[in-house]
């Protein structure tokens, strides 16, 4: 039996998506803690809705981004960035996933979606001046070149892209006290230039086969 949240959940996101399956359960995936469409949203209100819980960890604002319905959020690099008061274990037990059509790291250090805490305690994924790119949760995974569009995907101890396993995270015991953001790190820092299409976070460990399922669902997302 659906339960009353999930339902809710589900009826939103088969509206949203004109009654197609949900992407954020494909393959049999959990339902995410949370998860955002901008991308075929039909305005910048509502591209802020949780469609795996209306109302729960709704996308807050930080500074708002530019949006379109056919390429979701674009966040400038600077000021613009979003937060989802969601605040991961540090544990590897979490997943998340970002499909992004344009990323420049320039200046430092960018951060897709997530947060940094330090190099042994990080959430999400983060560039450095377009040469290496950051899979974090907990310790980080580094791979080498920068990839500026596709779906960057974390399960576990697992880093993914464009549903392919990359490599492996190291893991590191620690507190951390700061929240997912998207565009920036927590609270705004290390701002990204990008264009979002949608993202999903879990507090499960996706496997391999939902994460290539969750990542072919969200490249045949349109606006």
């Amino acid at each position: 039996m659906i339960g009353i949240s999930r339902g809710i959940g589900l009826g939103l996101g088969v509206a949203r998506a004109g009654g197609a399956a949900l992407w954020y359960l494909a393959g049999g995936a959990p339902l995410p803690v949370a998860a955002y469409q901008p991308i075929g949203a039909a305005s910048l209100a509502a591209s802020y809705t949780n469609l795996a819980n209306p109302g729960t960890y709704n996308a807050a604002l930080g500074v708002a981004p530019t949006w379109a319905s056919a390429t979701g959020w674009t966040f400038n690099g600077s000021t613009q960035w979003l937060s989802t008061n969601i605040k991961p274990q540090n544990n590897q037990s979490w997943s998340m996933l970002i499909r992004v059509d344009y990323w420049l790291a320039v200046g430092g250090w960018t951060f897709l979606a997530g947060f940094y805490w330090n190099d042994y305690m990080s959430f999400g994924f983060m560039a450095y001046q377009n040469v290496n790119v950051f899979f974090h949760n907990g310790g980080a995974y580094i791979k080498a070149g920068m990839f500026s569009q596709g779906v960057f995907a974390i399960a576990g101890n697992k880093a993914y892209l464009n549903g392919v396993e990359a490599g492996t995270i190291p893991a590191y015991a620690g507190t951390w006290d700061r929240k997912i953001a998207i565009g920036a790190s927590f609270g705004g820092a290390r701002p990204s230039a990008q264009s979002t299409y949608a993202l999903a976070i879990y507090n499960s460990t996706l496997t391999a086969a939902q994460v290539l399922a969750v990542t072919n669902a969200m490249n045949a997302l349109t606006g």
